[in-house]
């Protein structure tokens, strides 16, 4: 399972450095998603997604695992720091809900709720309020 988990992780770090110099849609392009849309690709069993947290200069990898349980992979990219408060790669599992027109989760970040936004075909940006917290990518 570990080797697994490296080459997936590997094939996820080669995909993101190749899509993630494209050119940025504009912002009015950008499309609210409901909750039945984020229930949909977020929590369909199987469904994967990956992406970059630019904040903490991350990529990661996520399988929904069903009844709202998805497990992510990540990298760091590194940081300013060579003491980073966190380690260079890892794994969890948690849980996130709909509420209303937002995604919340809850045991894999801090318990928080975002607006997910369609930026383009299979491409999304998760944001805090004001705060873009990651650009991410529908896999299948």
């Amino acid at each position: 399972m570990k080797r697994y988990s490296g080459v997936l992780l590997s094939v996820s770090v080669f995909i993101l450095a190749t899509l993630i110099p494209a050119p940025l849609v504009q912002a009015e392009e950008r499309v609210k998603l409901t909750g039945d849309e984020i229930k949909e690709i977020l929590f369909t069993k199987g469904n994967v997604i990956y992406g970059l947290t630019p904040q903490k200069n991350v990529i990661w990898i996520g399988t929904a695992l069903g009844g709202g349980k998805r497990h992510f992979h990540w990298q760091s990219l590194g940081s300013e720091s060579p003491r980073a408060p966190f380690p260079a790669s890892g794994e969890l599992t948690g849980t996130a809900t709909v509420v209303n027109d937002q995604q919340c989760t809850t045991g894999y970040a801090e318990n928080r709720c975002f607006d997910i936004y369609r930026i383009g075909k299979d491409k999304y940006e998760t944001w805090d309020g004001e705060t873009l917290e990651s650009t991410w990518y529908r896999a299948n």
